[in-house]
C-alpha cells in the first residue's frame, strides 16, 4: 500500500493505493468517523490478484481538506464523482462502507464510470434506537489526550468491547485519525461538527430517488453480528427499502458485525465479494 496527497478540483485528498493504475479501478469510501485505512483489509484482498484500488479520506476526516458547512451526502458524492472523473480508469467499482454506502449510492447514479457498487452495511434505514449504537463512536470526537499514544491506548478497550482484538488494520486506522491540538495535546483530527452534520443529513436520505438513478450491479452486505452485548447496527428489515428499490441487487449476510467486517479478514464474505466483483468485469 502506498499513500499520497492528491489535489482534485482544488481540494486535497489523502489517498491509499493498492496495485498499479489501469483501465479499471476500485474506489473505497469509508464511514462516518472513519478514514481510508478502514478500507485496507478488503482492498488488500481484492488487489491480491493484480487489481487496482484506491481509498481516500472523505473531506473533514484524516488528512483531506476540510468539509464545507453544512456537510452533506450530496457534497461528499460530488467529491467522489470528481475523484472518479480525475482517474485514468474508464470504469470504477465503488465500495461504500456505512456512511460511505450512502455516498457511494449517490455517486454511482451520478457517474457513467460506475460499473458496480458494493454497500458494506449501509444504505438502509436506521431507527432512533439503531442510531444510538453509534454514540460511542461520536463520543470520542471531542476527547482530548496528553499524547497520541494515550489516544491509541484509550481506543483499545473500545474496539475490544466491539469484538475486535487489536490488529494492524485497527492500529493504522486509529493512528491516522489522531492529531495535535493547538495546545500540544491530541484528539481526533477530523471536524467533529461536520461529522455530526453528516449523521443528521443521512436521516433525510432520499432512498427511492437515489436508488432509481443507479444503473450498475449492486452487492449489499448486511452485518448480522452484534455490537458488544447488543444487537447488530442494522436490522434485516432496515434494508427492506434498499431491496425494494434495487430488486436486482445481490444480498448477502455475514456473521461479522459492523466493525469486524472491515477491520478483520473475512474469508467467507470475501468469497461472495470476489464473485460479484468478477461479475462486474473486474
Amino acid at each position: 500500500m502506498n499513500t499520497s496527497l492528491r489535489t482534485v478540483q482544488g481540494k486535497t485528498y489523502f489517498m491509499a493505493e493498492w496495485g498499479t493504475p489501469g483501465p479499471k479501478t476500485i474506489l473505497g469510501i469509508h464511514g462516518l468517523t472513519a478514514n481510508c485505512y478502514h478500507m485496507a483489509a478488503v482492498s488488500e484482498f481484492l488487489t491480491a490478484g493484480g487489481r487496482h484500488a484506491l481509498a481516500y479520506d472523505v473531506r473533514g476526516r484524516g488528512d483531506s481538506s476540510p468539509a464545507q458547512a453544512p456537510s452533506t451526502m450530496l457534497r461528499h458524492a460530488q467529491d467522489a464523482v470528481e475523484i472518479m472523473d480525475a482517474l485514468p480508469a474508464e470504469k470504477v467499482l465503488i465500495l461504500g462502507y456505512s456512511m460511505g454506502a450512502f455516498i457511494g449510492s449517490m455517486a454511482a447514479g451520478m457517474s457513467d464510470k460506475a460499473a458496480g457498487l458494493v454497500l458494506f452495511d449501509g444504505g438502509g434505514i436506521l431507527t432512533g434506537a439503531d442510531a444510538e449504537k453509534l454514540l460511542p463512536a461520536l463520543a470520542r470526537l471531542d476527547k482530548v489526550f496528553a499524547g497520541a499514544e494515550d489516544y491509541v491506548e484509550a481506543a483499545k478497550p473500545n474496539y475490544a468491547f466491539l469484538g475486535l482484538p487489536w490488529n494492524s488494520f485497527i492500529e493504522a486506522a486509529v493512528r491516522h485519525e489522531v492529531g495535535p491540538c493547538e495546545d500540544g495535546r491530541y484528539k481526533y483530527k477530523g471536524q467533529a461538527e461536520r461529522v455530526k452534520e453528516d449523521m443528521l443529513d443521512i436521516a433525510g436520505f432520499k432512498y427511492e430517488e437515489v436508488f432509481a438513478r443507479i444503473k450498475c450491479p449492486v452487492f449489499l452486505v448486511h452485518a448480522q453480528g452484534g455490537l458488544g452485548q447488543g444487537p447488530a447496527l442494522y436490522s434485516e428489515s432496515g434494508y427492506d427499502i434498499t431491496r425494494k428499490c434495487l430488486p436486482e441487487l445481490t444480498f448477502y449476510q455475514t456473521k461479522a458485525n459492523h466493525y469486524t467486517m472491515m477491520l478483520e479478514p473475512q474469508p467467507e464474505m470475501n468469497t461472495h465479494l470476489e464473485a460479484f466483483v468478477s461479475k462486474c468485469g473486474f
